[in-house]
């Protein structure tokens, strides 16, 4: 249940995030750099999680998902190339990096 409510907080979260840029934020001109602030977010999402969980890879295709929804490119594209990275990097840190969990 812990983890069901996580995933969505994370995903409203983000679209919340996605929301603001694309009807409030575009005016300002910040839309380039607040997609950056949601990769970044995302990522400091994959590298604070424990290494046994894979909770973020859904939040990445969602966030993947999102950004597909509120641009003008093809439906798809930017899920593949976030959910790609998501997964590279949570491999890379399965594999080489040893961070240590507190508890």
């Amino acid at each position: 249940m812990r983890r069901f409510i996580f995933l969505i907080s994370a995903v409203f979260f983000f679209f919340i995030l996605f929301i603001l840029q694309t009807s409030f934020l575009i005016h300002f001109g910040y839309s380039n750099l607040f997609y950056y602030l949601i990769l970044l977010l995302l990522f400091i999402l994959i590298l604070t999680e424990p290494s046994g969980k894979n909770d973020s890879i859904i939040v990445a295709a969602f966030v993947g998902l999102f950004w597909d929804f509120f641009s003008s490119g093809p439906l798809g594209k930017n899920l593949i190339i976030i959910l790609s990275i998501s997964l590279f990097l949570k491999l890379f840190l399965k594999i080489y990096v040893r961070i240590p969990e507190f508890k």
